[in-house]
């Protein structure tokens, strides 16, 4: 009788395992891919890479608020090598001029801005806008149509078909990269046109406006802009060696060296 009740629970035993077996043969685990693993990388790279430059651009902003050149260069300088692709290298460090938001500038040049190099930005911009108006309707179309591209995909219970469904032709990646692009294509075309509108009113302005090119004790190069009657009357007395004590508002952007809208102006010996 007690062998009767082993052997009984040995085949129960036997028949389960294999039951759980069979289940596991009929629902395969399914496992990523190479190339859904390389698209989830790039992608986060990618948003990773711009929320970095962000909030760099806002570090730079606080700095230029507060009047900060040393950072701000700094800041400028990271900026320039990650937008380039390159790994971000330490910024050269550009001692403070201890003067507070007055900087030491000591006069290079003076010079009324060059018109013919602000038309030749002007046309290199609108080069790039029309080249990139021309790509916009073909990366729309290209994201309209993936997005509505569906196939019918049966779905399986019992071993037979219940019903059938539509799914995307293509992966949500693939989708969110053609959309990534009409975005970027229309952001880069914001920017330019921004651009081309500030150029215009520097060349419309240019009769009224000085340009002073100096250099910080440091030997930092910086622009001085003089765009008041007053101001430019006093960038036309300024000789070149000069140093004077300048206050205004900084500003910079990437690829650029520093740049402050004067707003005050006196020899570094005056009182």
């Amino acid at each position: 009788m007690f062998a009767k009740l082993v052997l009984s629970g040995v085949l129960t035993l036997a028949c389960a395992t294999a039951g759980a077996e069979d289940q596991a043969v009929a629902t395969p685990r399914s496992h990523p891919t190479l190339a859904q693993a390389q698209a989830h990388y790039e992608q986060a790279v990618r948003v990773a890479h711009e929320e970095y430059v962000r909030e760099l651009k806002d570090v730079l902003k606080v700095a230029m608020a507060g009047g900060d050149l040393v950072e701000a260069n700094h800041v400028n300088d990271v900026i320039r090598e990650v937008e380039r692709g390159e790994a971000p290298s330490k910024a050269p460090v550009i001692a403070s001029t201890g003067t507070g938001k007055a900087l030491l500038v000591k006069v290079i040049s003076v010079a009324k801005p060059d018109v013919n190099a602000l038309q030749q930005q002007i046309a290199s911009d609108q080069r790039d806008l029309a080249r990139l108006q021309a790509d916009l309707p073909a990366l729309q179309k290209t994201f309209a149509d993936m997005e509505s591209s569906k196939r019918e995909e049966p779905v399986v219970s019992g071993g037979r078909v219940v019903r059938r469904q539509q799914v995307n032709t293509y992966s949500q990646n693939a989708i969110a990269q053609a959309q990534e692009n009409v975005l970027r294509n229309q952001g880069e075309q914001r920017k330019l046109k921004t651009h081309i509108a500030a150029v215009e009113k520097q060349i419309a302005d240019a009769n009224k406006t000085r340009i002073i090119n100096g250099v910080l004790p440091e030997g930092s190069p910086i622009e001085v802009v003089a765009s008041t009657p007053a101001h430019t009357a006093l960038a036309d007395t300024m000789e070149a060696g000069a140093t004077f004590r300048m206050e205004g508002a900084l500003k910079t952007s990437a690829g650029h060296s520093a740049q402050l809208i004067l707003s005050r102006a006196v020899p570094a010996d005056a009182p």
